[in-house]
């Protein structure tokens, strides 16, 4: 089995972030965190809150289409930065660890 990468320490206030955004949404997870060993928690919240970020996108707007689009494309080019190592934003740059 692969091992997962540590947390960098420039990057913990990053993956907290995420941890605390999937918190303070509550309601349901896919899955509960306390059936997943301790290595791979972190690395959960990270994806799931950028499921809440990109929910989050999809209820902005109000019913305004072009801003939608217009978010997703920001977001679009903001996973693209992280790809390049140029993250923006506390879930890209844990996403970019991952």
């Amino acid at each position: 089995m692969k091992r997962l990468p540590s947390i960098p320490a420039p990057l913990s206030s990053d993956f907290a972030y995420c941890r605390e955004k999937v918190l303070m949404h509550g309601g349901p997870m896919p899955l509960d965190t306390r059936f997943l060993p301790r290595r791979f928690k972190a690395y959960w919240f990270v994806l799931c809150a950028f499921v809440w970020v990109m929910r989050d996108v999809t209820l902005q707007g109000n019913g305004d289409d072009d801003l939608k689009l217009q978010l997703i494309d920001d977001w679009s080019r903001r996973l693209e930065m992280a790809r390049n190592g140029q993250a923006d934003h506390p879930v890209t740059r844990a996403m970019a660890h991952l």
